[in-house]
C-alpha cells in the first residue's frame, strides 16, 4: 500500500484525498484511514508532509457520529406521541411535519494570530432543501460541541464562514444546549402539528 503511494507521490508531485481517489491501482483514501489510523499517518510514513489540512479528513468519522447522535435526539424532542421517526444514512435531514430540518457541523480554525479570531467553515453540502439549519458548533479542537445555532436554510447558498461578530450579519440564533434549539425549532412548527414526522440522518459532508 504505501509503496504505490510512494510511486503516485513521485508521479503527481504531492498527495490529496482527491488524487489517491482517482489513481488507477491505489486503494481508496478511506482505506488508508482505517490501516494506518489517518492519511496523515500514511503519508508521514512515506516522508511526505502535506500543505493540506488533513484534520477535517481524519475527523470524519467522528462528526459523522456526532451528526447521527443529534438527529435522533432532535427527531425525538421533535415527534409527538405515536409518530413514526425513519433514520436513513442517505441525508442529513429531519423532514417534521412538512418542513426539513437539516443537520450541519460549523468547524473551527485559526490562523495562529493571537491578534484574529477563530473563524467556523459550515459546508452546505450536495442536498439542502428549503427549511431550516440546526448547526452544531465545535470547539477550537474540532471534537466537542461548542453551542448550537437555527438558521434559515435559503441563507446558506454555498460554504459559510464566519466569526463570533461576523456571525451576526447572517441571522444566527444561539443556543446552548440541543434541548433549546429543539424547543425553538418546535415553535417555528407549532402551526404544522397533527402530521407524521419522517426522521432521516445522513453522512456529513463534513
Amino acid at each position: 500500500m504505501l509503496k504505490r503511494l510512494r510511486i503516485l507521490l513521485k508521479r503527481k508531485g504531492r498527495l490529496s484525498s482527491a488524487i489517491i481517489s482517482d489513481a488507477p491501482g491505489v486503494p481508496s483514501p478511506g482505506l488508508y484511514q482505517f490501516r494506518f489510523g489517518s492519511l496523515r499517518n500514511a503519508y508521514r510514513l512515506i516522508g511526505y508532509v502535506s500543505t493540506r489540512n488533513c484534520e477535517y479528513i481524519d475527523t470524519r468519522e467522528d462528526r459523522r457520529a456526532m451528526v447521527e447522535e443529534h438527529a435522533v435526539t432532535l427527531g425525538a424532542a421533535l415527534s409527538a406521541p405515536g409518530e413514526d421517526i425513519k433514520l436513513d444514512q442517505v441525508h442529513r435531514t429531519l423532514e417534521v411535519r412538512g418542513t426539513v430540518v437539516s443537520l450541519r457541523v460549523a468547524r473551527s480554525t485559526h490562523d495562529g494570530n493571537e491578534k484574529h479570531s477563530p473563524t467556523w467553515t459550515v459546508e452546505r453540502g450536495q442536498h439542502l432543501p428549503p427549511g431550516l439549519i440546526v448547526g452544531i458548533r465545535l470547539d477550537a479542537s474540532n471534537r466537542v460541541v461548542r453551542d448550537y445555532f437555527l438558521m434559515p436554510a435559503a441563507k446558506l447558498v454555498d460554504r459559510l464562514r464566519f466569526t463570533e461578530q461576523g456571525s451576526k450579519r447572517y441571522g444566527l440564533r444561539w443556543f446552548n444546549r440541543i434541548d433549546d434549539v429543539a424547543r425553538a425549532t418546535k415553535r417555528r412548527l407549532g402551526r404544522a402539528g397533527g402530521q407524521r414526522v419522517a426522521t432521516t440522518v445522513s453522512e456529513p459532508g463534513i
